[in-house]
């Protein structure tokens, strides 16, 4: 962001609320960086008193969004996450053991690769028409792990509209 000052102001107070306009102004466009709030606290001797505000809430963010991703990692269901075209773009350890394929062989590949000949065609219909109407679906499949052996998988699937 470039540091712009205010013009000069013959009358202290013109000054004053020229430098207020200008910090309310920063401040908001920090929260717009940040999407949250940015609290304006003065530091004696610096000019950085929005920013280490701004980071905290930054670095606050990241702690969270670390534990979550440990989380998922960490439980024992099988969890993927798919993009609006349906390839996978993340799978946790627990969804590695259930089906025997690794992350990196599941990542950009749509999930039908988990299904075999005797996969219902009838389930993954109502699948995709609750998904394609961003409705939830519940419901069981038969699915294929990677040597080939079938195994029933319990689905709950939330799709994530934004």
């Amino acid at each position: 962001m470039e540091k712009t000052a205010p013009p000069a102001a013959e009358d202290p107070q013109d000054e004053i609320v020229a430098l207020v306009r200008v910090l309310h102004e920063t401040q908001q466009r920090l929260q717009e960086l940040t999407g949250g709030e940015v609290d304006a606290v003065t530091i004696p001797g610096g000019e950085s008193y929005l920013l280490l505000a701004a980071q905290e809430k930054l670095r606050r963010n990241e702690q969270t969004l670390h534990l979550r991703e440990c989380a998922l990692g960490e439980i024992s269901q099988g969890v993927i996450f798919s993009d609006a075209q349906r390839l996978i773009v993340y799978a946790n350890i627990g969804f590695e053991k259930i089906s025997g394929y690794s992350e990196a062989e599941l990542l950009g590949k749509n999930c039908s690769i988990l299904q075999g000949p005797l996969t219902d065609p009838a389930t993954v219909v109502r699948m995709r028409a609750h998904l394609d109407a961003g409705q939830p679906f519940d419901g069981e499949i038969l699915n294929y792990r990677k040597d080939g052996t079938p195994f029933w998988n319990d689905l709950s699937i939330a799709p994530i509209i934004r």
